[in-house]
C-alpha cells in the first residue's frame, strides 16, 4: 500500500496516461469529407485510344490548354500541337490525357456537376457519390463530328452522363 502523500501524484500519473490514450483514440477516428465540383472550373474530358490526331474531346473548349483535333471546324486555332503517333492507329496509352490541364480556370461553362462523400477517410472506406456530365456539351472540334457523337449518345434523350462511386 502506498503513502497517503504519493497517491495523488499516482493520481496524476494515471490520468495523465488515460488523458493520452483519449487523445490517441480520438485521432483515429475517421472523419467524414465532402467534395463538390465546382461546375465553372470542372471539366469532363474524353480520349480514344487510337486518337489518331483527332479522337478527344472536352466540355470546356475555352480552357486554354485543350486543342481541338486535325480536321476542326473553322473558328479554331489553327496550330494543332501534333501528336507522335498522327494516323498511323499506334496504341498511345502514355499522354492522357494528350493535353493536361495545368491549372484550373473559371472559364468553363457549367456542364459538370457532382458529389464525393467519404466516410473514413483514415481507410478509405464508405466512398460515395456521382458526377454528371452534360452529354450536348461534349464537343472535339468539328462539328459534323459533334453531330454523330450526340445522336450516338442518344444526348436528347439522355441528356446526362453519370458516372457512380460506391465502395464498402
Amino acid at each position: 500500500m502506498l503513502p497517503s502523500r504519493s497517491l495523488p501524484w499516482v493520481r496524476r500519473r494515471t490520468l495523465g496516461a488515460a488523458f493520452v490514450g483519449l487523445l490517441t483514440a480520438v485521432a483515429a477516428v475517421p472523419a467524414q469529407t465532402r467534395w463538390t465540383v465546382d461546375p465553372k472550373t470542372s471539366l469532363a474530358w474524353w480520349q480514344m485510344s487510337p486518337h489518331m490526331n483527332h479522337l478527344w474531346g472536352t466540355t470546356c473548349p475555352a480552357e486554354p490548354s485543350w486543342v481541338p483535333g486535325e480536321g476542326r471546324s473553322s473558328g479554331w486555332a489553327s496550330a494543332t500541337a501534333p501528336t507522335k503517333t498522327r494516323e498511323a492507329a499506334v496504341e498511345d496509352t502514355v499522354n492522357v490525357p494528350l493535353h493536361p490541364r495545368r491549372t484550373a480556370r473559371p472559364v468553363c461553362t457549367e456542364a459538370v456537376r457532382g458529389e464525393v462523400v467519404v466516410l473514413d477517410t483514415v481507410h478509405w472506406r464508405g466512398v460515395r457519390g456521382a458526377v454528371a456530365v452534360q452529354g450536348e456539351a461534349l464537343i472535339t472540334g468539328l462539328e459534323l463530328r459533334d453531330i454523330l457523337m450526340h445522336r450516338t449518345l442518344e444526348t436528347t434523350r439522355f441528356p446526362e452522363i453519370t458516372f457512380t462511386v460506391i465502395s464498402p
